[in-house]
Parts: C-alpha cells; structure tokens; sequence
C-alpha cells in the first residue's frame, strides 16, 4: 500500500458521508453533529423538539449540511416511519447513531415501575428498532451507552438507566454478530461524563462537580472535542475494523467506580 494512503485527510475523512444522528441536536448529540458537519458530512438529526434553526446555523457554519427531522423514537412504528422518510430522501446511509437516551432518578427503594419501561423504551429498543428498520441502508451503526452500563451505581437513584445502558452495551455485540454477514459495522460508545441536559442538573453544584472532577484521572470532564474526535474517528475509514466493541470515553472514571 502507498504512504499516500496514510495521509490524516484520507484515513479520517467523513467528507461527503450521509447520515442520522439521533438525539442530534443537543448534548452529546450535537456534539457528535457539529464534529460531523464540520468535516463535511451530510447530517439528518432526529428529535421531538424542533431543532430547525439550529440545523440552519450549522448548515451555514458548513462545509457540511444538517437537516432536521422530528421524531418520537418511543414506538417501533415511529422508529419504521423515520427510517422510511429518510429512504425517500436517501439512496443509502453511510451511517447511523444511535444517540437518544433518558434517564429517571427517583428514591432508589421506592422506584417507580413505568420508569422501567421509559429507560427501556429509548436506551435499548429504539436502537434496536431503528437500526433493524433502515438495516440495508447503512453501513455502520454507533449506539451510544454510558459507562453507567458496566459499574452499580451506588447512590444514583438510576437503576433504570444503569440497566438499560448495559443492555445497550450488550445489544451492541448482538446486532453486531447478527448483522455481519449483512456488511454493516456496529459499534458501541460509552461516554462517561460529559455536559449535557442530563448530567447538566447534577454537575451544577460546585461540590457533586468538583467531587465528579476529583474521580477522574484525567482531572476533568469529557468536552466536545474529545467526543466529537472519536466519532469522526469511528465513521471515518481509520476506524472501520472495529465491530462488535465498545469503545470507552471517560478520561479514565471507570477505574475507580
């Protein structure tokens, strides 16, 4: 193989791919978004809310585009009408993230019994539903879990969530044996703490922050470059032999929880 083969500009390149960030509008989602369309990727990014300003913004920014779609995830027939909507729109998705996550916290021993079926509605089969419904018409799936997904999560009145994202994190090495020999590349990616609407409301206070920071080797959260870095890198030919795998971004937490 030629050296020019190498070069960062070809080997990280997602210029000029087409596909579908859930949840790509706002926290680690639009992360992941921003990082996509700067490199010149085609962006659809779904939500409930209406995020079409902020797909203007980006389109402007460029040099890639960003459209906005509205979607509730929370049902297989949603997750088959979206999928269907951007099959008009699209001959083929060069990818898929599955990005849209929710949480409940509540009393730990009194933990109400419909927060189950929300956790597990969005965390575990709306990426399944979703992936399933456009399977064909992409080539790799990222979903992303947390790193709650692999320790107990003592006293944070989730066990909802916490077990949802290890179902995701499994759900990556099922989709990832089964749909193989269909040619698409799945991988999972489990963030550990970074700014966003769900973790926004406990890193507000000083102390939870500064106690958070002090549990991280790295010394600090996650930031938009170090999320954004690695799912250019994931999407990007560089990061194309990784499958059935997830892949850990949390500055190092997850050693000490």
């Amino acid at each position: 193989m030629e050296l020019k083969a190498f070069k960062i500009q070809d080997l990280f390149s997602v210029e000029g791919r087409v596909g579908l960030v859930t949840g790509g509008g706002s926290g680690i989602g639009l992360m992941i978004t921003k990082a996509l369309v700067a490199n010149g990727a085609k962006v659809y990014i779904a939500s409930r809310r209406d995020t079409s300003e902020l797909a203007q913004q980006l389109t402007q920014a460029g040099p890639g585009t960003c459209i906005a779609l509205s979607a509730d995830l929370t049902s297989k027939a949603n997750c088959e009408a979206l999928a269907k909507e951007l099959s008009s729109r699209e001959s083929h998705l060069d990818f898929l993230v599955n990005n849209s996550g929710v949480t409940v916290v509540d009393d730990f021993m009194d933990y109400p019994d419909d927060a189950w079926d929300k956790n597990f509605g969005l965390n575990v089969k709306a990426p399944f539903n979703l992936t399933m419904a456009s399977e064909g018409n992409h080539s790799r799936v990222i979903i992303v879990s947390s790193i709650a997904g692999f320790h107990g999560g003592k006293g944070q009145n989730q066990p909802a969530y916490n077990t949802s994202k290890a179902a995701a994190n499994h759900l990556v090495k099922i989709l990832g044996s089964n749909l193989v020999s269909h040619k698409v590349n799945i991988v999972g990616l489990a963030p550990g703490v970074f700014p966003s609407e769900m973790s926004n409301p406990m890193i507000a206070d000083k102390a939870v922050h500064d106690k958070v920071t002090s549990s991280i080797p790295m010394g600090r959260l996650g930031d938009e470059l170090d999320m954004g870095g690695t799912v250019v890198w994931l999407l990007s030919r560089a990061g194309a032999y990784i499958h059935g795998s997830v892949v850990v971004i949390d500055g190092g937490r997850l050693l000490f929880v």
